[in-house]
């Protein structure tokens, strides 16, 4: 196995690439990464020792380093869980020198632009949530809307909504029934599902309480927080749900509301909520002096409030502080203090990684000044979100244009010395990626495949699949 592995080591350094070491154990594997914090990893699924190299590869994931397989274990189980760590590329010994580097080339481009094509969502979320409420339209039309919206988010099955405490059932929700399509599951609904009484129904809501924060739930936790009947367990129970997420809010006219999203699937996840008044306090600290700090405790920043809301890759000193801050949650600890350490920590790498970030896109755009510059690149991620969100519909640079505000020309000239990709490009790509995921889960077609990612036709999707990943869509299914 040395040998194999002097042997990449040689024909990687002669493509202009630099291999920092080869390691033959997870830890020591480990070690290495750890010390010199490569690009990519090239990784066998035999390794020495108790561990795999699919260990390893979880490891990686969550440190967002890329990583390819490359083994001579090809069976359907190793295949199906290598694929839960989301690898960049699967490789099945013997194989080609010019496969191995193409299979490379192209991992490293899609990590690089994989994180970019996320950062922009969440702008495009804000919108989208404001036109919702600039929209006068009824409740249950509004909470559909926003279903439709958060699903690529966060995926569900179950979406509820109702107001807290209360003394009879008012929630509405909808059940995801098909790709775009949501039952109505009102108070009618639930008592023919589920066989209960009207009143029996407001009686449990009215006797369930309130989760006063964000909690997750599963089939485990529900039954120790809810020994008696609850709204939670009926509904996990009658629509075969393992994880219920609530999430109570307070709305601008004072009223409270809970609302929770549902899934079939095991799901763990964490949430920060943070005080507006500790964030605005935590931006004026950053624009301004320490000299007017001390003379007015009461300074507030001047220009927009803004928090930089984005998607971070969860490693680094992000990663060490926030799973310490989730540490502190778990225990039930209450040291206020040691609670704004962690949240002021947060709030440092956080607006780290997002300027720079933000600065060195900027920096590519050329424009003499820097203003003109950072709001060029504003409109730009406006563009690639609109993309984003309408990569499966047959859109025009006109369309994509028109909702960055810039002209056609204009778009096309400054898109891709930003992002390294001209808008079609980009928009090949995300729907490629969508479409690999659908062949690797669903059982649709090929064709319908294509069609639901965007393609015109199956013959160009084919084309494109086989022209970026070396396969078709075809023998993927087979293998």
């Amino acid at each position: 196995e040395f040998i194999v592995a002097n042997d990449l080591r040689l024909i990687l350094q002669q493509a202009g690439y630099k291999v920092i070491g080869i390691a033959d154990s997870l830890e020591e594997a480990a070690e290495k990464i750890k010390k010199d914090r490569p690009d990519l990893v090239l990784l066998d699924i035999q390794l020495k020792g108790k561990s795999t190299g699919i260990d390893l590869a979880r490891q990686l994931k969550a440190e967002n380093i890329a990583f390819v397989y490359l083994s001579a274990y090809s069976s359907q189980k190793i295949l199906e869980e290598a694929k839960t760590t989301e690898p960049y590329g699967f490789l099945v010994k013997p194989f080609r020198d010019n496969d191995l580097l193409v299979t490379l080339e192209i991992a490293l481009y899609r990590h690089k632009h994989s994180l970019e094509s996320k950062t922009r969502r969440e702008d495009l979320l804000h919108k989208q949530l404001a036109e919702i409420s600039a929209n006068s339209s009824d409740a249950s039309q509004s909470l559909l809307a926003f279903a439709r919206i958060i699903q690529s988010y966060i995926p569900f099955d179950l979406i509820t909504s109702g107001p807290r405490p209360s003394e009879q059932f008012q929630d509405q929700g909808y059940l995801r029934i098909g790709y775009d399509e949501y039952q109505f599951i009102g108070e009618d609904a639930l008592i023919v599902i589920t066989g209960l009484k009207k009143n029996s129904l407001s009686a449990i809501v009215s006797s369930g309480g309130t989760d006063p924060a964000g909690r997750i739930y599963n089939e485990i936790s529900i039954n120790e927080k809810h020994a008696v009947p609850s709204l939670p367990k009926i509904l996990m129970d009658t629509f075969k749900l393992q994880t219920y997420a609530v999430f109570p809010t307070v709305l601008s006219n004072g009223t409270s509301h809970s609302g929770s999203f549902d899934s079939k699937s095991p799901v763990n996840a964490f949430s920060i909520q943070f005080n507006p008044d500790f964030i605005r306090d935590y931006r004026s600290v950053l624009v301004n002096r320490t000299e007017k700090l001390l003379d007015d405790l009461d300074l507030k920043p001047a220009g927009q409030q803004w928090f930089p809301e984005n998607i971070y890759p969860f490693k680094g000193d992000i990663k060490y502080n926030i799973m310490h801050l989730k540490n502190y949650m778990d225990n039930d600890e209450e040291d206020d203090l040691l609670l704004h350490e962690h949240l002021f920590r947060c709030l440092i790498d956080f607006s780290n990684v997002y300027q720079k970030e933000v600065l060195m896109k900027v920096e590519k755009l050329k424009f003499s000044s820097v203003s003109t510059r950072k709001e060029v690149y504003r409109r730009l991620a406006i563009a690639r979100d609109y993309i984003l969100s309408n990569y499966n519909k047959a859109i025009t640079l006109a369309e994509i244009a028109e909702a960055a505000c810039l002209s056609v020309n204009h778009l096309l000239r400054t898109f891709k010395d930003a992002f390294n990709q001209t808008p079609f490009q980009f928009l090949t790509m995300i729907r490629l990626e969508r479409a690999q995921f659908m062949l690797r889960t669903s059982s649709s077609t090929v064709r319908n495949i294509s069609m639901e990612v965007g393609f015109g036709c199956s013959s160009a999707f084919i084309r494109a699949y086989k022209r970026t990943y070396s396969t078709t869509p075809t023998e993927l299914l087979r293998n």
